[in-house]
C-alpha cells in the first residue's frame, strides 16, 4: 500500500502543479487580453478623433468655398447691375473698370472678414 500511496502523491502534486500552471496561464492571458483591448480602444479612439477633426476641417473648407463662390456670384451680379444702371451709362471703359476694381476690393474685404 505504501507504494500505491507514494504513487498517488506524485499524481496529486502533478495535478496541483498543472492546476497552478493553468491558473497562471489564465491570469497571463487575461492580463494581456486586457492590455490588447485597451490598446485597441486607444487606437480606435485616436482614429475616430482624427477622422472627426479631418471631417470637420474638410466641411469647414467646403462651406467656405461654397460661401465664397456664392459671394463671388453675387458680386458679379451686383457689378453688372451697377454698370448697367442709367447713371453709369455715360462713363467710359476706364472709369467702369476702376469702379469694378473698387467694388471687387470692397467685396473681397467683406468676404475675408466673414470667412476668416
Amino acid at each position: 500500500m505504501t507504494t500505491t500511496f507514494n504513487h498517488n502523491k506524485p499524481d496529486f502534486i502533478q495535478q496541483k502543479n498543472l492546476t497552478e500552471f493553468n491558473q497562471t496561464l489564465d491570469e497571463m492571458i487575461t492580463k494581456y487580453q486586457t492590455k490588447f483591448e485597451n490598446k485597441m480602444e486607444n487606437i480606435t479612439s485616436n482614429f475616430l478623433t482624427y477622422f472627426q477633426q479631418t471631417l470637420e476641417e474638410e466641411l469647414v473648407s467646403l462651406i467656405k468655398k461654397v460661401y465664397s463662390h456664392n459671394v463671388q456670384e453675387l458680386n458679379k451680379y451686383l457689378v453688372n447691375q451697377l454698370l448697367n444702371s442709367n447713371s453709369l451709362q455715360t462713363l467710359n471703359k476706364n472709369d467702369k473698370d476702376l469702379i469694378i476694381k473698387i467694388f471687387n476690393k470692397i467685396s473681397s474685404n467683406i468676404i475675408e472678414s466673414f470667412i476668416l
